[in-house]
């Protein structure tokens, strides 16, 4: 075979020796054709730092599907995306308060459908209440308070109004009510009581 190429008016004269195998002309192979995208994506339960969510799908058993989410906290699992063949799933390790955004698409000889989109706000634990400092010594007060929920962890920070974080402090307990001791005599202090839900 001789093939002639012209480059910058010279003619340049290329021969290629044949070794007597030829390939055959390349066969048209058609890109995939998408599957169907999911329907009725739902949240079907959530928590302070969890959701799971379900789907449906005209042919479950011919897909698999893609889960992914939006923003992604370092302690969520499992890490998205992430691959499953059921027509549930659910996230935990999340931030309660935050907005998550998670997307299902149906996924078949590694071809994606249109993902499908719900967005979902994680609820915020009820803070204490009937927060009350007694038996206010020279060093000493006692923090009590009451809680709806019966399997809470609490953390409780107290600051110098002069000098910022005591000592040992924040500290977490599951107890409705802490002895804070090691002040200074004669300083104010603030003190915060948060919840926290497992």
């Amino acid at each position: 075979m001789t093939i002639v190429v012209s480059i910058n008016e010279t003619l340049v004269e290329i021969e290629t020796i044949s070794n007597g195998i030829h390939s055959e002309g390349a066969v048209y192979d058609p890109i995939a054709t998408p599957p169907l995208p999911i329907e009725d994506l739902v949240v079907i339960e959530k928590d302070f730092t969890s959701v799971s969510f379900g789907w449906s799908h005209p042919n479950p058993d011919a897909v698999k599907f893609v889960v992914d989410y939006s923003p992604k906290p370092r302690e969520s699992w499992p890490s998205g995306p992430f691959i499953i063949t059921d027509t549930l799933a659910a996230v935990e390790g999340l931030e309660p308060g935050r907005t998550y955004t998670f997307s299902v698409s149906a996924v078949a000889n590694n071809v994606e459908s249109e993902p499908k989109k719900i967005k979902v706000r994680l609820p915020v634990p009820e803070r204490p209440s009937q927060v009350e400092v007694t038996n206010v010594g020279f060093t000493d007060f006692e923090i009590s308070w009451e809680s709806p929920y019966e399997d809470a962890t609490y953390t409780i920070d107290v600051l110098s109004v002069s000098g910022g974080h005591v000592d040992n402090f924040p500290i977490s307990t599951a107890e409705l009510g802490f002895h804070v001791t090691g002040l200074e005599q004669g300083e104010i202090y603030s003190v915060t009581v948060a919840t926290i839900l497992d």
